[in-house]
């Protein structure tokens, strides 16, 4: 969506207009995706990228055993990648760790992507970063102050009401009809093999 400058193209459209050069984005092949965090979600994220025959760079604390990732430093990561995207748990050693720095160390004209949590990412260099033309976009589904009371007062999404370039979801990654059935399922098997367990069946 960031790639194809979708928010553009779809306020073109409800305004009557229809010009697709005026809103024209980028390919993904051949362009280069970086994953920080290579677990099950980052994992999954390099098999979508590589179908869409990115490159994939990958940085995690664990080994990497997809044949289509390079592993490498987050600082090489983050200077080389068309696009990065997080996909690490939120505890003490990962709050921040898209600070100023990692940020404008990023590739210019780059996209960020943060669909893990919003403590992760230092939310005012990301505004200054969008607003400076340093990144191109910016893809959040999380933000730090998501169903809190200060949720209408982010400048993250009064910044997205003006621009085009910040797409913000309501955290809605692992939201469908079919991964809650899922959910539910999952838990009432768990449930069921509890109660066995304390009945000794």
């Amino acid at each position: 969506a960031c790639s194809r400058n979708l928010r553009s193209a779809l306020k073109q459209v409800e305004s009557g207009q229809w010009d697709g050069q005026a809103v024209r984005g980028h390919e993904l092949i051949d362009r280069t995706i970086g994953i920080v965090g290579y677990g099950r979600l980052g994992s999954m994220m390099g098999r979508f990228a590589q179908a869409f025959r990115m490159k994939v760079l990958g940085t995690d604390l664990e080994p990497i055993s997809d044949p289509w990732v390079k592993k490498v430093s987050q600082g090489e990561l983050l200077s080389t990648a068309d696009v990065v995207t997080l996909h690490v748990h939120l505890n003490k050693q990962t709050r921040g760790m898209i600070g100023r720095e990692q940020i404008f160390r990023m590739k210019p004209g780059s996209i960020l992507v943060n669909t893990s949590r919003g403590g992760l990412i230092d939310e005012q260099a990301l505004l200054e970063a969008l607003d400076s033309g340093h990144l191109s976009a910016a893809g959040l589904d999380v933000i730090q102050a998501e169903r809190g009371p200060d949720q209408t007062d982010s400048p993250l999404l009064r910044y997205a009401v003006e621009h085009d370039n910040l797409i913000i979801t309501p955290h809605i990654g692992g939201v469908t009809v079919e991964s809650q059935a899922k959910a539910f399922h999952h838990f009432a098997l768990k449930l069921k093999r509890t109660w066995y367990r304390i009945a000794g069946v």
